[in-house]
């Protein structure tokens, strides 16, 4: 996802590189060669060795999330008490995994509606009213599940 220069990516790194200065904690960038349960194995096994005993895993790919569960469980990690994960995904989706994933939600219903809202307005300003300027952010919400707590904080 890094690689394809999406602003929403570029933007929530930047967030997790300030979050994690602000913390005083270190971060590695890890990612997959091939978004497959191997490739998740590759990267789980890159930043348990980079980060050692002391590991959280943001994981900013709602596909990858249960694969990154199985592959902690292969190594013996149990996320919430060995390690803490976090997943970018909707609250449906972190719910339906197994540990309940604690998750960031991008809030795709709010970007939706303001996504509609926006659109209604430029093709009748009349009944939408003016189109607002320059770019909206959504501000993403944290919700704590099962995947963090007893283990490191990501």
């Amino acid at each position: 996802m890094v690689s394809r220069e999406l602003n929403y990516v570029a933007r929530f790194q930047r967030g997790v590189d300030a979050a994690v200065t602000a913390a005083g904690v270190e971060s590695h960038l890890v990612q997959p060669l091939e978004r497959t349960r191997s490739g998740a194995r590759a990267a789980v096994a890159a930043a348990l060795e980079a980060a050692g005993e002391d590991c959280g895993l943001v994981v900013p790919n709602t596909v990858a999330v249960p694969h990154v569960l199985r592959a902690l469980a292969a190594a013996g990690r149990r996320p919430g008490r060995d390690v803490s994960v976090v997943g970018v995904c909707t609250d449906a989706a972190a719910e339906s995994m197994e540990p309940a994933v604690t998750n960031v939600s991008l809030e795709p219903r709010d970007v939706s509606r303001r996504a509609m809202r926006t659109l209604f307005a430029l093709l009748d300003p009349d009944v939408g009213g003016p189109p607002p300027s320059g770019v909206e952010l959504v501000v993403p919400r944290l919700t704590r599940r099962e995947t963090t707590g007893g283990g490191a904080t990501p």
